[in-house]
């Protein structure tokens, strides 16, 4: 298995723009403003293509939309704000690409030279101001009407900036661009994703399925810690299902390929508000609406990455049904595939044994019953069974993985 670096990355940055709906393809923008920075001052290849994934993920450490409400905003209070330190922590792992320092810094203020260096001696990479300048103009360009009217207003706000906020060679090279109006209408195009990924001149094109693992590993991240309730639901998922696909007779490889769609099968709750996941009581018919859309949310983020298509079906089709009452598709089950029926059971019966705002995790008598409640209308009865007949050990190897993946979680937050 062969996958693109940028498919996985720009997959995983559409999610993240949703997290914000006023800024609508924020990460981008960021990310073109960047790279055209970049090669305005002669930057190495390379360079630029560390900068540019960077920037493409640069605020996954926002968990909530009122920390997201408050980047969007041109200035912040940078001390109040640590999301830059969580997203360097999520990233920190990742081996085919370095963008954790880039992105730990991408908040640092120039300060007329002070910002060079951070507190512990170390230097702040260069792209980090580059990325920080272009946050805040993508930010400012989030405008109703033409961007040309505003394309001025914005320069003079960046040199009001420059030495005390902004490196002045970069201010430098962002005048120069800012004259033209093409630059300004490529930010505000539908797909100026598209207009980095055709200029960008990747030194490394496509990662292996550890690395692939070691990737959805990190999303996964991405989207527990976004509530603390779910800090270990995707691990616990994931393992579910590489052990209940194991039992069934499934290979080891094929099991790494559960893991995985168990990693990424609530990418799209990347979408759905704070406010909702930590609902302790039922969600309404407007919330439940919004909770309903996040399986076709995975779907649609990742249905580009080409070479996935078996796991990107398993991973977006884990609320699907046999009896067609499930969703987003309403597939049933002479549509619905093992691996997909699989990932279902993992996901509920992970679910069933978490505590959650409104009930503690159910005791194994309580789980079966409601399984076996489950099977032949919504879960498939063969999965179901090998799931029960191996109750105890696998449940043990959930427990043992979440347990392990929640201490991560407390490490990274504190």
């Amino acid at each position: 298995m062969k996958i693109m670096v940028w498919d996985l990355i720009e997959s995983v940055s559409n999610a993240l723009d949703m997290i914000n709906s006023s800024l609508s393809d924020h990460h981008g923008k960021v990310a073109y403003i960047a790279m055209r920075i970049g090669t305005m001052l002669g930057m190495d290849n390379n360079d630029i293509e560390q900068m540019t994934y960077a920037a493409l993920l640069h605020d996954c450490g926002v968990f909530t939309a009122d920390e997201a409400n408050s980047i969007s905003r041109f200035e912040f209070d940078t001390t109040a704000n640590n999301h830059a330190e969580i997203g360097s922590k999520l990233l920190k792992g990742l081996t085919f690409i370095q963008i954790s320092e880039i992105v730990r810094f991408h908040h640092t203020p120039w300060k007329h030279g002070e910002g060079a260096g951070a507190r512990d001696g170390r230097a702040i990479p260069f792209t980090s101001h580059i990325i920080h300048l272009a946050d805040r103009v993508a930010t400012l360009s989030a405008v109703n009407d033409s961007i040309l009217m505003h394309s001025q207003d914005i320069l003079g706000v960046v040199e009001g900036h420059a030495g005390s906020v902004f490196h002045p060679d970069i201010v430098a090279a962002f005048r120069e661009l800012a004259q033209r109006d093409s630059f300004w209408l490529d930010i505000s195009s539908n797909d100026v994703k598209y207009l980095v990924n055709t200029s960008l001149h990747p030194s490394s094109v496509d990662i292996d399925i550890d690395e692939l693992y070691e990737f959805s590993r990190l999303i996964s991240n991405i989207i527990d810690y976004k509530c603390r309730f779910t800090a270990t639901h995707s691990i616990g998922v994931a393992r579910v299902a590489r052990a209940v696909s194991q039992k069934i007779g499934f290979s080891s490889a094929e099991g790494t390929l559960f893991e995985i769609a168990g990693h990424l099968h609530d990418l799209g709750k990347l979408s759905v508000p704070a406010e909702i996941l930590y609902k302790p009581s039922s969600l309404n018919m407007q919330e439940l609406a919004v909770m309903r859309s996040h399986s076709y949310i995975t779907f649609a983020a990742l249905r580009k990455v080409r070479g996935m298509e078996n796991v990107v079906r398993w991973a977006s089709e884990h609320h699907e049904k046999l009896d067609g009452s499930g969703y987003p598709f309403r597939r049933t089950a002479h549509e619905l595939s093992l691996g997909s029926r699989i990932l279902a059971v993992a996901d509920i019966f992970t679910a069933l044994s978490e505590d959650r705002p409104y009930r503690t995790g159910m005791n194994k008598q309580d789980a079966v019953g409601t399984l076996n409640s489950l099977t032949g209308t919504h879960l498939d009865p063969y999965v179901t069974a090998t799931l029960i007949a191996a109750y105890d050990e696998i449940n043990d190897i959930r427990a043992e993985y979440q347990k392990n993946a929640f201490d991560i979680y407390m490490e990274v937050l504190n």
